[in-house]
């Protein structure tokens, strides 16, 4: 994890080292907004792993509008119906993973 700390917001976001290479998933920060790094991810995993993955983070109740334009930063607010899905959103970032072949 890295934690940053803007002028605004404070916030953390999670990677996974690959071969020695930084590969940015997502980044949580304090006003309460949850970032997929989708434009980070397309630099670094290919194309039909990120489509995988946004299929599988689409099928979470606050990430079914996420737009597929996989070459963005999309984010949504985290909302307490969220805890309810926390479990898929784990499950979606072992697939990830896992499908890379890295540690956390």
């Amino acid at each position: 994890m890295q934690f940053g700390t803007g002028s605004e917001k404070g916030s953390f976001t999670f990677h996974y080292i690959i071969d020695g290479k930084t590969i940015s998933v997502f980044t949580i920060y304090t006003n309460g907004k949850l970032m997929l790094n989708y434009g980070w991810l397309s630099t670094r995993v290919s194309q039909e792993v990120l489509e995988e993955f946004h299929k599988k983070i689409s099928e979470i109740s606050i990430f079914k509008h996420i737009p597929a334009d996989l070459s963005k930063w999309p984010s949504v607010t985290i909302t307490k119906e969220f805890k309810n899905d926390i479990e898929k959103f784990k499950e979606a970032i072992l697939w990830l993973k896992n499908k890379l072949g890295g540690g956390f």
